[in-house]
């Protein structure tokens, strides 16, 4: 696991793993101290058009996030603060399942069976 404060911190991770060797990213909406800024957003705009098969959850605590375009129409999830750890989870599985189906859901079925 790798971790990301600002858009640049994520840009050098990816530079030096590679979108494949990048199993998921979970963003921040804003990933960015200044208010109005949607890095995370935007980070995932450049990197989905680039790596469309890299999976994506965006979170943020502000509700007016959600009407973000690529969130409205559902091409990226989003889960709004307060969220449960299971659903963050969830959402986690179900996304690094579609990367790589062969897991399919037995995966992680310890971690589904003590829920």
């Amino acid at each position: 696991m790798e971790t990301a404060r600002t858009v640049d911190e994520a840009e050098q991770i990816k530079q030096r793993l590679s979108a494949d060797g990048i199993g998921l990213v979970l963003a921040d909406v804003h990933l960015t101290p200044e208010p109005g800024v949607y890095g995370g957003y935007h980070l995932y705009e450049r990197w989905s058009a680039l790596h469309p098969t890299l999976p994506f959850l965006l979170m943020d605590g502000v509700w007016s996030c959600q009407d973000l375009l690529a969130i409205l129409a559902g091409q990226v999830p989003f889960l709004a603060n307060h969220f449960t750890l299971d659903s963050l989870l969830d959402h986690a599985l179900d996304l690094v399942i579609s990367k790589w189906p062969r897991l399919g859901p037995h995966c992680c079925s310890s971690r589904l069976s003590n829920s």
